[in-house]
């Protein structure tokens, strides 16, 4: 295989493959990365709802126990959750950026 060095690196001890080409390079990259971060919004923002759904089940169970200062806490949770939920939830409603697709 034919190898070269990177652009304006002449004698660089690591010569990469031809052919290369960084803006492939970096468009794959910005790709993933937003790929990544989508998954782990998508990952907080089921976990925010579980949380919501739990708590509203645990005030529920503390209601019918006769214990209202509990429930009422187990509800303030809940409703804290979902409005977290509604936070990350703008972030994901947002459109992105994408530099790396638009680069030639």
């Amino acid at each position: 295989m034919r190898r070269r060095h990177a652009p304006g690196k002449s004698g660089n001890p690591h010569p990469l493959p031809l052919p290369y080409r960084p803006c492939d390079d970096r468009r794959s990259a910005g790709l993933d990365q937003l790929e990544k971060l989508e998954n782990e919004i998508s990952s907080i923002l089921r976990t925010l709802n579980e949380r919501a759904a739990l708590c509203r089940e645990i005030a529920g169970k503390q209601a019918v126990a006769g214990n209202s200062r509990a429930a009422e806490s187990w509800e303030r949770a809940a409703e804290e959750a979902e409005e977290r939920e509604k936070l990350a939830r703008q972030l994901v409603d947002k459109k992105w950026t994408h530099p790396e697709v638009v680069e030639a």
